[in-house]
């Protein structure tokens, strides 16, 4: 009898400690799975996820192994020397935070701060060798009801992910209610416009041109307007940038508008031609539709009016949109895609853990070229250009001038500053440093056997106050495009939505008509109206 219990007693032992194992492994993947993440993140997401804890994982037990047999414990089992190991673990991802109490060190050595927070880990990780010894039921019982418990708030945020989904997606009757009355009367031919593929179809078929067509959209993020870059001290005068424009060709648009505050609705209203949100638009639940997501669907309508245009379509992106390539997309920056795809994917997990600075260095190595790093040198893009038979069609998107503001006014790379007080200093040297650099590559790279367009506009404005306004990234925003010399002849465009129909205006001698000049306000996961867009109306 008592052998039999002793076996049951060894078998829930060894089931509480196969528990917190994995429950203290999976933990962090479970508190990052937060509602506004969910919005944001695929299956193949989460697979990433699990992949990478996983290797974590593999490394813990193999360096716990090498040090239980070198060390002097003799009165703690592997197993309970484990954990111990996986709950500082746990704790280092919070590294970041834990750090910041001493913070005040670092004025006496760059470094001290950084030993306080590593002395600390070091008491912990004792201290738990001594509960694990002393108090290893009492642990345990702990544990459990910590993993649980995290668990627990991780199937309420999912259900209540769910039930917000099974809401925006089933009670469209009631979304009704939330729309905007003076919108039906005022704005109109917007929800239930014809597909700008579908346009191109009629009028395309009988144009022949004997050049191929090589179309640039270059996006910097967050890059405002010459008008309000002068306002804002940004620039000491405009003028100054008119006339490198004139220089280099490029007709320049004032008063130019975002039509959204938001970067994943307003590039793929430009990619689209058309307003992707309005107020008579069902919620959306995630960004599953929008920019960048948006381009691992080959369907979608910037794909369909591509194949009628038989062109190639080449993408640079950044950390925030990178590339992902398939059949219908090359990635003209990229080092390794299956390498960058994985620490993309799985660095935000580690933000704040010390596992944040090793992803830092290997994204140097394997990571996506920065499009702006990729346009410092215009060489790279001829063999794009010079190989490529059929006509082309470029996205480049930018991460300045915003954030991260790296460079300094000579336009050398610099440590992140992240002190908001000196936002407009640097973000003035990303504006300068972006506008010289397209610029000159602008003006080096054209093969002129070719019909060559570049356009380049901001996709939203910026706040330069301490104090966040949404409505502040509706400000104009900047737009120039150097093309043919037909193009002159054609209305510019005035709202990013209006973009795609000039550029085909201009490239295929269409005649499509522009939309309405409309702005709307949306808003980023965590507020209470995401999800949904409302008509902006300037103060």
């Amino acid at each position: 009898m008592s052998i039999k219990k002793d076996i049951k007693s060894d078998y829930l032992n060894n089931f509480k400690s196969l528990f917190i194992i994995l429950g203290l492994i999976s933990t962090p993947i479970i508190l990052y799975l937060k509602p506004e993440n969910l919005a944001q993140i695929s299956i193949f997401d989460i697979s990433y996820l699990i992949i990478s804890q996983s290797i974590i994982f593999f490394i813990t037990l193999i360096l716990s192994l090498i040090f239980f047999k070198i060390s002097f414990l003799r009165n703690i089992k592997f197993i309970e020397f484990f954990i111990c190991n996986l709950c500082i673990l746990f704790l280092l991802f919070f590294y970041k935070k834990v750090n910041l109490f001493f913070v005040f060190f670092e004025k006496f050595y760059y470094l001290l701060d950084n030993l306080f927070s590593l002395l600390l880990y070091l008491s912990l990780l004792i201290f738990f060798y001594y509960l694990a010894r002393v108090f290893k039921e009492k642990l345990q019982i702990f544990l459990i009801l910590f993993i649980l418990l995290n668990f627990s708030i991780f199937v309420i945020n999912f259900l209540f992910y769910k039930y917000k989904a099974s809401e925006i997606f089933v009670d469209n009757k009631n979304i009704q209610k939330i729309k905007d009355n003076n919108y039906k009367n005022t704005i109109k031919n917007i929800d239930h416009d014809e597909d700008l593929a579908e346009k191109i179809n009629i009028s395309l078929n009988n144009k022949d041109h004997e050049k191929k067509n090589n179309i640039f959209i270059i996006v910097p993020d967050a890059m405002i307007s010459l008008e309000l870059a002068e306002k804002e001290n940004v620039i000491n005068s405009k003028n100054d940038y008119f006339s490198k424009l004139e220089k280099n060709n490029f007709n320049y648009q004032s008063n130019y508008l975002p039509t959204y505050p938001t970067t994943y609705l307003s590039i793929a209203s430009i990619l689209y031609g058309k307003y992707v949100a309005t107020p008579n638009s069902k919620k959306y639940l995630n960004r599953n539709n929008f920019f960048p997501n948006n381009m691992l669907n080959m369907n979608n309508d910037f794909f369909k009016i591509l194949k009628k245009l038989n062109a190639n379509f080449f993408w640079a992106g950044n950390n925030w949109g990178p590339c992902k390539p398939n059949l219908s997309i090359k990635c003209i920056n990229d080092k390794n895609t299956k390498i960058s795809n994985f620490i993309l994917k799985t660095q935000d997990l580690y933000h704040d853990s010390p596992f944040s600075y090793f992803y830092k260095y290997y994204a140097d190595l394997f990571i996506n070229v920065s499009a702006y790093d990729f346009m410092l040198d215009s060489n790279r893009f001829k063999k794009f250009i010079i190989s490529n038979k059929k006509n082309n069609f470029y996205l480049i998107h930018l991460l300045k001038p915003h954030e991260p503001y790296n460079l300094d006014k000579n336009c050398k790379k610099i440590p992140e500053v992240k002190d908001k007080n000196k936002i407009l200093e640097y973000y003035k040297n990303n504006y300068k440093c972006v506008f010289d650099t397209l610029m000159n590559w602008s003006k080096n790279f054209v093969n002129n056997e070719d019909n060559n367009m570049i356009v380049i506009l901001g996709d939203h404005s910026i706040n330069l106050d301490q104090n966040y306004k949404m409505k502040n990234k509706m400000n104009s925003t900047f737009f120039a495009y150097k093309g043919p010399e037909k193009c002159k002849n054609l209305d510019l465009p005035k709202n990013h939505v209006n973009v795609m129909s000039f550029i085909l205006n201009c490239m295929y001698d269409l005649q499509l008509e522009y939309k309405e000049d409309v702005q709307y306000m949306a808003y980023y996961e965590g507020a209470k109206k995401y999800g949904q867009v409302e008509l902006f109306k300037t103060d």
